[in-house]
Order: C-alpha cells, then sequence, then structure tokens
C-alpha cells in the first residue's frame, strides 16, 4: 500500500508462523492450493492431504480436519520438512513427520487410515499412531494370513469401519482385499467375499 504497509488480502497472511499458517482459521477464509487427498466421515468432518507453501521453507504434507464449525485442525504431520522422519509408530500424530502421504481415507467413525510407501498406519481413538501392515515388496497375499504380513504397497485404501480396510494391493493380479486390524485378511473374487471372523 502507499502507506508502506502491507495489507492482507487472501489467505496465508501470517506465512512468519508455518506451523500454524492455517490451523485454527476458518477454512472458507484460506487460500488452498490443490489438495493431495481427501477423505469424509460420516459426520460431515473432511480430511485432507495438504502442504502448506510457505516462501524459502521446505514443507511436508500434512493430514488436516474440518470440523463443523468449519475451522482448519492439524491431524497429523508437521508443517516444515524435516531431514529425518523416525518411525511414527506410537507418536502422537500431530509429532510424527511424514515424507509422503501415498493414500489415505476414514472410517465412518472417523479413524485416519494412510499409506506411506510399503507401509499402512491408522491413527487410533487417542490420536497415536499404529501400524497396520508393512509387508515388503514381493509378499503374496492369501485368504486368511495376518494382516501384517499382508502386502501393503497399495493402489487405494477404503475404510469401511474403525478396524477394517478395503485394500487394492499392487502386487499380484487386481483383486481387492479387506484387511483388519490385529485380524486377517479376506481376498475378493468375481465381486464375493465371506464374512471375516475377527476374534
Amino acid at each position: 500500500a502507499k502507506d508502506g504497509k502491507i495489507t492482507d488480502i487472501v489467505g496465508r497472511g501470517d506465512a512468519d508462523l508455518p506451523s500454524d499458517s492455517i490451523e485454527g482459521k476458518p477454512a472458507a477464509s484460506v487460500t488452498f492450493g490443490q489438495f493431495a487427498r481427501w477423505a469424509v466421515a460420516d459426520n460431515g468432518d473432511v480430511y485432507f492431504v495438504y502442504k502448506v507453501p510457505l516462501v524459502g521453507l521446505a514443507t511436508a504434507p500434512v493430514i488436516w480436519r474440518v470440523g463443523a464449525d468449519g475451522v482448519v485442525v492439524r491431524v497429523a504431520g508437521k508443517v516444515l520438512l524435516e531431514a529425518s522422519a523416525p518411525n511414527p509408530v506410537g507418536l502422537p500424530a500431530r509429532e510424527a513427520m511424514l515424507h509422503s502421504v501415498d493414500n489415505m481415507s476414514v472410517s465412518p467413525e472417523g479413524i485416519v487410515f494412510f499409506a506411506v510407501g510399503i507401509r499402512i498406519y491408522r491413527i487410533d481413538s487417542q490420536g497415536v499412531i499404529r501400524l497396520v501392515t508393512s509387508a515388503p515388496p514381493g509378499t503374496d497375499l492369501a485368504d486368511g494370513m495376518p494382516t501384517v504380513s499382508a502386502p501393503s504397497k497399495s493402489r487405494g485404501i477404503l475404510a469401511l469401519a474403525a478396524d477394517q480396510l478395503l485394500v487394492v494391493p499392487t502386487e499380484g493380479p487386481p483383486r481387492l482385499a479387506k484387511y483388519t486390524v490385529d485380524g486377517t485378511v479376506q481376498v475378493w473374487r468375481d465381486g464375493a467375499y465371506g464374512i471375516l471372523n475377527n476374534d
């Protein structure tokens, strides 16, 4: 402006506060770029993966949520990129460093599942990251195998419930598989599948 003052016009006016650059703001007032992934819970909460663009700073993908109040909340990940990414299992999701998020889905109950490389994680009801599966490439998929041993590199994941995922593994022929948390795998064939007993 002519008086030498900087005036915010649209979004991201507080880029000098990168860790909270969009958190806590009304989503309708924030200028977003392209979302990498997004999902909606049964209660209408919207979850999305987004890297906040900050001039001169490297940023990382973060999982965000917009609830009924319309405010942006950081669910998992840190805004500023860090060189190392320690194993996130057991960490509070907001303290984990996510270098990438390849797939994401949200169960009707609002439990977030996300895939990073060959690993699939979930964020439990306490906000802690748990491992669902991390089998190495080349692992064969079979009915009844433990979920933790199942192929995890996936073309897509869809949360059916807080403890159930529908996965499209990249290994082997195209097919769907039902994974359960701390359970076993049921492979779909010809559009039919059996009821999975998760005792």
